[in-house]
């Protein structure tokens, strides 16, 4: 990089390049004396109540401006299809533009070798194919007026304009095409009297080069080509909203639709900023809570209704809260009714444990009934409930009718056939019946809790 040349990428969401001290003063002195003495062709228009004003002056390229075009093709290591034979500088007033993103009609790059140029791998207008977005976009001050926004990229302000800055953006992400990026859509900021001195180039290629800023270019270029859109007598720009006057009622239409569908997009990224920041401050807010942890014990209060009582314990065992549900009541429930009675300001995260082991707070589907211990009163009352013609014994006719009661608070219970076989698994006798020792074989089978207990529980009933 050339002595005095100062290169910054300043933003990769969109990538966009800020370059100083590469434009030869020479060049941009030609520039300058070129539009103090010629008068160009001046073009004023009003839209949407904004005036835009542009003073426009044609150049060939000669041996003064072609290092400047040399300069932009090596930042990318390129070797363009053809040299640019022309470039068109203008004086802009107004009151700025509404954001957009660059377009060039290929139609107006008549005599240009394009023939390299994919159309599949380029974003293009749905009214007419041949306008396509520039996989580059380049912008050359001459004076120090106004300046570029990206109004979509977060934390990139005001480009401000300087003498000899160049800045460059990337319109595309490769793997997206032929999407553009949206972030590259911006807006020119322009003063009503004092006119802004620009320059305006793209870049058409298939794929997007590689920035160069210090080292060579790349062993085998990208193919591409440099142009600069408009001529004196129709200085066409880039696809700007304040040059609406040069498109048909139907590319206009089609302009204002996507200009809608932008505005929905920034709404749509807007929103997401919102539910980021509100989560990120929820979750601080979460990190600076501490614990309460409440030990729970569960009990059936009235098997007739099915209804639960939960006493929530401190650590040191004293009972904080107690809460009854029914059947359908379930761990958020229980959540809400503790938040509610013991943390009402929400400065605490809420623990809940069973013994020594903690829930997840992911389990808040979880029915009180599972937080209830089974105990043998509880087998002898349902063992007799389900025994509807007191014989002492159940058959699967009644066993059956037992699950399709509970099937109405626990919807999740046994079907038939897991009742057959495992009431033919208990069913130590095989009279097909159960008599209550088998039954507290079923409600406490040596699977579910340790063989010692179970014996523990079936000689209290034996006993009693």
């Amino acid at each position: 990089m050339a002595s005095g040349v100062h290169v910054d990428h300043i933003s990769s969401q969109p990538h966009v390049w800020v370059v100083d001290g590469a434009v030869s003063e020479s060049f941009l002195s030609l520039v300058d004396d070129k539009l103090t003495t010629s008068e160009g062709t001046v073009k004023s228009e009003l839209r949407n109540g904004k005036s835009i004003t542009s003073r426009s002056v044609e150049f060939q390229v000669d041996d003064t401006s072609r290092h400047l075009f040399e300069t932009v093709a090596g930042f990318w290591g390129l070797n363009p299809e053809q040299p640019c034979e022309s470039f068109v500088v203008s004086d802009i007033c107004g009151e700025g533009q509404s954001p957009h993103v660059d377009h060039i009609n290929l139609d107006d790059l008549a005599g240009c070798e394009l023939d390299f140029l994919d159309l599949g791998r380029q974003s293009a207008s749905a009214v007419n194919p041949r306008r396509v977005v520039p996989t580059i976009s380049v912008v050359v001050y001459f004076n120090s007026v106004g300046g570029i926004r990206f109004p979509h990229a977060d934390e990139l302000g005001t480009i401000a304009a300087k003498r000899g800055r160049i800045v460059m953006f990337q319109n595309y992400i490769d793997d997206q095409r032929p999407c553009h990026d949206s972030l590259a859509a911006h807006h020119g900021l322009y003063l009503d009297s004092l006119p802004k001195r620009i320059l305006v180039m793209g870049i058409l290629a298939n794929e997007t080069p590689s920035f160069f800023p210090n080292g060579p270019a790349a062993a085998s270029p990208t193919r591409s080509l440099i142009y600069c859109p408009g001529t004196e007598q129709d200085p066409l720009r880039h696809d700007a909203p304040s040059y609406d006057y040069l498109r048909s009622p139907k590319e206009r239409a089609e302009v204002e639709e996507a200009r809608y569908e932008e505005a929905r997009r920034e709404h749509d990224r807007e929103r997401e900023r919102y539910e980021a920041e509100k989560r990120r401050k929820e979750a601080a807010k979460k990190a600076k809570k501490t614990d309460l942890i409440l030990s729970l014990e569960a009990q059936m209060s009235n098997p007739e209704t099915y209804t639960f009582t939960v006493a929530c314990r401190s650590l040191a065992g004293r009972e904080l809260l107690s809460v009854s549900g029914d059947g359908s009541a379930n761990l958020t429930w229980l959540r809400a009714e503790i938040k509610k009675a013991l943390d009402p300001e929400d400065v605490h995260n809420v623990v809940l444990c069973v013994g020594t082991e903690r829930i997840p707070e992911g389990d808040g589907d979880m029915p009180l009934s599972q937080l209830v211990p089974l105990s043998i009163d509880e087998v002898k009352l349902a063992f007799k409930k389900a025994d509807a013609n007191k014989d002492g014994f159940l058959d699967k006719a009644e066993a059956k009718a037992m699950f399709h009661s509970l099937a109405e608070v626990l919807p999740n219970i046994m079907t038939d056939a897991e009742i057959d076989q495992l009431f033919e698994a208990v069913d130590a006798d095989a009279d097909g019946r159960l008599n209550m020792s088998e039954f507290i074989d079923w409600c406490f089978g040596v699977h579910m809790i340790e063989k010692r207990d179970h014996d523990a529980l079936k000689a209290q009933h034996l006993k009693g």
